[in-house]
């Protein structure tokens, strides 16, 4: 069945989970299975795996965390990267960033501020080593 359609449903996402070897018997399922799920957008609701699969603990705690999916019967949904009094899911396309949390700037005016690139950094070295190399004489 091909989800590609769903993607590109305003109201809904989809919610994607691979599982990377699972043995039962002699079948062994490689990354290459994968299980989609078109949730709706407002309230992202599905039922927990991690009474099958153990390891789905984390990677559900991750996408309610980064995703706001709430998985009914998980044992223990919390955040597990952004700390607990975080507003908002920050991988969410309607993701908007508080511009401070505990007094602490989130955002920046210019977020390519302070870098430099690569190759203007090389470019500068170049002149100033060619500027500083003694200069050589041709005599005719």
């Amino acid at each position: 069945m091909n989800l590609e359609k769903y993607t590109e449903r305003a109201r809904g996402f989809v919610q994607s989970a691979q599982s990377l070897a699972l043995r039962e018997g002699h079948q062994q399922f490689t990354p290459e299975h994968v299980l989609k799920v078109l949730l709706d957008r407002a309230q992202p609701q599905i039922a927990s795996v991690e009474s099958i699969w153990k390891s789905a603990d984390w990677l559900e705690r991750e996408q309610f965390d980064l995703m706001g999916v709430q998985f009914e019967g998980h044992p223990d949904l919390r955040r597990i990267m952004m700390p607990d009094d975080w507003v908002g899911n920050p991988l969410r396309k309607d993701y908007a960033e508080q511009p401070q949390w505990h007094n602490i700037t989130t955002t920046r005016d210019n977020s390519l501020e302070g870098y430099v690139r690569l190759d203007e950094l090389k470019k500068k070295a170049a002149e100033a080593a060619a500027a500083a190399a003694p200069k050589k004489e041709v005599l005719r």
